[in-house]
């Protein structure tokens, strides 16, 4: 019985390197994550767009992340031809990718009543992405504007939108 409180405490210790050591594991999943973002938000062209010969640009778009409404492409121009946006959805909600050809700022599009914003010009869409899911659709685009936005209501009005321009 004396050995007893030896080896609650020694339980309690181990558990308490255990609660630490998942702490640690999560705080660091955090903090590769964090790079990642800032990365997509502020690194150059190059390192953010691949080339291909006959496919043209990869844009890489995170959707839910930093927050939840919000939509980053790692670069905001392409070159006229194949483009295509590879999409991540990095928050806890469905999302939608729709690229719209317009002449205004994607923030001031047309809306319908439920706030959405009108696809009047919509040239192309990956319809609901599962949180955690990465799905990119190729695009043959023409020189001029467009708006990248999520449609699903709410979700536009809430700043799921961003300005494209295409040369």
């Amino acid at each position: 019985m004396k050995h007893r409180p030896l080896i609650l405490l020694g339980t309690a210790a181990a558990g308490a390197a255990l609660m630490f050591g998942v702490v640690a594991c999560g705080s660091s999943d955090d903090e590769a994550a964090t790079p990642a973002t800032t990365a997509v938000a502020t690194t150059a062209a190059p390192a953010t767009t691949a080339q291909d010969p006959t496919d043209g640009p990869v844009v890489e778009v995170a959707m839910g992340t930093p927050q939840e409404f919000s939509m980053v492409p790692a670069v905001t121009e392409a070159a006229a031809g194949n483009v295509t946006f590879t999409v991540t959805n990095g928050g806890a909600m469905v999302h939608e990718f729709v690229v719209v050809a317009t002449d205004t700022d994607a923030a001031s599009l047309p809306t319908e009543p439920d706030g959405s914003a009108k696809e009047d010009g919509a040239v192309g869409e990956i319809p609901d992405m599962e949180p955690g899911s990465t799905t990119s659709v190729t695009l043959n685009l023409k020189a001029g504007r467009y708006a990248l936005i999520c449609n699903i209501p709410g979700h536009y009005a809430g700043g799921m939108r961003a300005d494209f321009t295409v040369q």
